[in-house]
């Protein structure tokens, strides 16, 4: 009995010590392991490239020309702005054309010197810019310009880098209409003489976005359209014309007559005096209010007279009389 049991003490003993060496092993792999995967993080922060600071750009006022997009932009940053503007920098820009929405514009801008913000050090900075639809992505230009920026904290550095992009844009269909209401919508004084130009050409950019058919059609209604207007052109001119013609004479006509009134000659008889007036008819209670005309001596009504003359169908250039239609070539007034 002893002996069975000192070696069942033994047997367990061994089996112990199999025990601890296996959890040892364990231990091992474990470590191992954990060493691996350190090695393996270490490796990947040594293949790991150069770190960018993606900033957000703002655009300057400036004012754009039809069919031609121009933007000036300038980081929102200063410590970025001074960055780019004091070192010897590289732009690569990276054009993203979406199938839906807008076409983008990425730039990676990179130096000899890294970025300092704050106490972290960047290589280099990201931006997007936003192209508006219709833009011509093979004609974009993008370069390096000097402004002065008034924006926030940006106006103390004075003078910097800006990122000018321009491109042409394309013409889409419903854009002539757009361009035309904008045109007329301002608040520029000459807007009123682009509109009958607009009026002749609104069948032509009209159906200029539709097609061969169409702008044919377009050119048609044009040329109708330039017919009618030079028609209501020419009767406006000749109504405006007319008019003027007469205001003219009947002003002449009235200053002949004031200027005879005022070197009348006294006269002591004339005919009618006594009878009614030759225009109005009325019965002549006053001799001060009567003239008479020279050298047929009609009397009649100077207020009358002077009412025929400037009345728009007065039959004659110069003064004349009503009654017998000779010329009047002075003005005389009756002694009391």
């Amino acid at each position: 009995l002893a002996a069975l049991c000192a070696c069942g003490e033994a047997l367990g003993g061994e089996a112990l010590a199999l025990r601890g060496s296996r959890r040892e092993g364990r231990k091992a792999a474990k470590a191992a392991g954990k060493e691996e995967a350190r090695d393996t993080d270490s490796e990947e922060e040594e293949v790991e490239g150069p770190t960018f600071l993606e900033v957000r750009l703002v655009e300057l006022e400036l004012e754009n020309q039809p069919w031609h997009m121009v933007k000036v932009l300038v980081p929102i940053w200063p410590q970025v702005a001074k960055w780019w503007t004091e070192e010897d920098v590289d732009l690569i820009p990276h054009i993203d054309q979406r199938i839906t929405g807008r076409p983008q514009v990425k730039l990676q801008i990179q130096g000899g010197n890294p970025l300092q913000i704050g106490e972290a050090e960047v290589e280099g900075v990201r931006a997007t810019v936003e192209l508006p639809e219709g833009a011509v992505l093979h004609e974009l230009s993008i370069r390096w310009v000097r402004v002065t920026a008034d924006v926030g904290p940006l106006a103390e550095l004075g003078p910097i880098r800006a990122l000018l992009v321009a491109c042409p844009l394309r013409s889409p269909g419903g854009s002539p209409m757009l361009t035309a209401r904008n045109a007329l919508s301002g608040k520029h004084p000459l807007r009123w003489l682009l509109l009958p130009w607009l009026l002749l050409l609104l069948p032509f950019v009209a159906g200029s976005s539709v097609g061969p058919v169409a702008l044919l059609a377009g050119a048609c209604l044009t040329l109708a359209s330039i017919a009618c207007l030079s028609f209501v052109i020419a009767v406006l001119i000749v109504l405006v014309q007319r008019r003027c013609v007469l205001f003219t004479r009947r002003w002449r006509r009235l200053w002949r007559f004031r200027s005879l009134a005022r070197r009348s000659s006294l006269i002591s008889a004339a005919y009618g005096e006594t009878g009614p007036c030759c225009i109005c008819l009325a019965e002549a209670d006053e001799r001060e209010k009567l003239i008479a005309l020279l050298p047929c001596k009609h009397a009649m009504h100077a207020e009358c007279y002077s009412s025929w003359v400037g009345a728009d169908a007065y039959p004659s250039q110069d003064l004349i009389c009503p009654l017998c239609r000779r010329r009047a070539d002075a003005v005389g007034k009756l002694c009391p």
